[in-house]
């Protein structure tokens, strides 16, 4: 059975970790390896982490290095092949792996040596496992059809904990750069440009929403509030447009410079429309896609890239 590598990026994570080790030993994938980059914490991680999974890679980082500079290690420390990413505080379910291998093979087959990214719906839980919704792209706007690089010009689909990727990604993709402020758009925008994603329906994550992560927060709001309701007034809706498309064109702009004229030229055409060009020239290229956004906030990052 081929081996699929787990890459858990970990900080002060004792509290949660041993159910969500537990579910990744409970996984009907065999060959599962374990590869830990863990961010100098000053709890019980890394002994956690040695006492219950046996044979774990385990990295300390001597310096923090953040969220993404942590997964970036993570990703590289397990040296290539198939890795699935984890968050430390989830919960998998058995058929996890398993399912996203299956998904990963067939696009293989078809695109043979393609960098490749499948990855799966999420319930949202609270800290206790109770669910708060029971399909993450049912309730927000993102989209498990998102495939396209236009559809990640904007924003993220696809939280981490759902991802797997193939060793061609992995090479093209890392390290992450250091002005990109999510690691898992970055590969989901890399993996769109050069290759294949594609993803799974069922939900095969628990993904934890409490008050000590913070990480893919920003996605899961809309579990909550709509645009157009809790999120506040103008101003901040504004504000939240404008840091969106900082986000963004710090996104494009690590992307244009690291691949610059090795990128597909339809890609290239769009990173030139969206970097350097004008307002309606970008708003024509977002118009057939997946945003992730409402229209309106689409329209407005746009504009503001």
């Amino acid at each position: 059975m081929t081996a699929i590598s787990v890459a858990l990026a970990t900080y002060n994570g004792e509290r949660y970790l041993e159910p969500f080790l537990a579910s990744v030993r409970a996984q009907d994938w065999q060959d599962v390896r374990l590869v830990v980059s863990d961010d100098s914490s000053t709890d019980r991680t890394r002994e956690m982490v040695a006492a219950l999974w046996d044979g774990a890679a385990v990295h300390r980082n001597t310096a923090a290095r953040g969220v993404i500079g942590n997964f970036s290690n993570a990703m590289t420390q397990t040296g290539g092949g198939y890795v699935a990413l984890a968050d430390q505080d989830d919960v998998w379910e058995p058929n996890k792996l398993s399912s996203l291998m299956r998904r990963m093979q067939e696009c293989e087959a078809r695109q043979p040596g393609a960098p490749v990214m499948v990855f799966s719906d999420l319930k949202v839980v609270d800290s206790d496992l109770n669910v708060l919704g029971d399909s993450f792209f049912r309730f927000t706007s993102k989209s498990l059809k998102a495939s396209a690089p236009r559809d990640f010009l904007l924003s993220n689909h696809v939280p981490g904990c759902t991802m797997l990727i193939n060793d061609a990604l992995m090479r093209l993709a890392l390290p992450v750069p250091a002005e990109v402020m999510m690691h898992d758009w970055w590969l989901a925008l890399v993996a769109a440009a050069f290759g294949v994603v594609d993803s799974v329906e069922e939900p095969l994550v628990l993904y934890r929403q409490h008050g000590a992560n913070t990480v893919g927060a920003p996605m899961t709001e809309r579990l909550f509030s709509r645009w157009f309701g809790r999120l506040g007034e103008p101003l901040r809706r504004l504000d939240s447009c404008r840091r969106q498309a900082a986000l963004a064109r710090n996104t494009l702009l690590a992307f244009r410079d690291r691949f610059g004229d090795t990128a597909p030229p339809a890609v290239q055409a769009t990173l030139r429309t969206m970097l350097d060009g004008h307002t309606v020239g970008r708003l024509r290229e977002i118009r057939s896609a997946r945003t992730g956004e409402t229209r309106m906030k689409a329209a407005i990052v746009a504009a503001m890239i």
